[in-house]
């Protein structure tokens, strides 16, 4: 059976879609840094996820999520973000053998000012994107033998080293920020299955945490009743909720 249990190497904030407000001023180091991820293996495939909330930028068309780099070659190991301009997914890598590796979902296919769960993942034979629990864009990318049998990467599906840290928000070199909000983001140094990556989504969307009658995702205190949902400051957090 699939195993949903696995856990991840690393996992920001997670506050029922409170997330972190990332401002995306050019010049201001608005990023979070995942200390000690410099010499992050990754040899075994990847999975990156997040769920995210942007908003227009004028200084960034590509806005990271997570990854890591940019290098002094100007690559990235990996990396998950939202084109602002075009409202879409990108994902790249940049495997040990074959060069850097990019792909896209489909035009205005992230909403923006909205919530959207995006997720990507490689396995040393191909890179996808998923986007609110459909797997919506896939590039093979390993080559193929001589007897037609998909053939991995060398070493495995490893990708190339760089000596940045694993960052969200802003790259190693505090460029292509994040304007917007960013919730339980997280990276996995192994590869889930579809139909784990889709679960993480589904599980979301369905929980309710103070069986309040109200979704997490949409509850303003997910963690104490509040089925009327006054919020009287406005502030976004239920009146249960606001610390006095």
């Amino acid at each position: 059976p699939t195993n949903f249990n696995r856990c991840p190497n690393t996992v920001a904030s997670r506050d029922n879609k409170k997330g972190v407000f990332f401002g995306g001023v050019f010049n201001k180091r608005d990023t979070i840094i995942i200390t000690d991820t410099k010499n992050q293996a990754i040899q075994n495939g990847i999975t990156a996820e997040a769920w995210v909330k942007p908003e227009d930028s004028k200084y960034y068309q590509n806005m990271l999520v997570i990854g890591k780099g940019k290098d002094s070659a100007g690559f990235y190991s990996f990396a998950l973000s939202v084109d602002r301009r075009y409202s879409r997914v990108k994902a790249q890598i940049t495997p040990t053998v074959g060069g850097e590796v990019k792909l896209w979902s489909d035009f205005n296919s992230v909403k923006m000012d909205e919530w959207n769960h995006v997720a990507m993942s490689y396995d040393g034979f191909s890179l996808k994107i998923f986007l609110n629990g459909a797997l919506v864009k896939e590039k093979i990318i390993s080559p193929l033998s001589s007897a037609g049998v998909r053939l991995a990467l060398v070493p495995g599906a490893g990708l190339e080293e760089n000596d940045y840290d694993i960052t969200i928000g802003a790259d190693g070199a505090n460029r292509n920020l994040f304007k917007g909000t960013i919730d339980y983001v997280a990276f996995y140094p192994y590869v889930l299955s579809d139909e784990e990556i889709i679960s993480h989504f589904e599980e979301d969307t369905t929980l309710d945490t103070d069986e309040d009658g109200i979704e997490d995702v949409i509850d303003n205190c997910p963690i104490t009743p509040n089925p009327e949902q006054v919020d009287t400051d406005e502030d976004g957090k239920g009146d249960v909720c606001d610390v006095c």
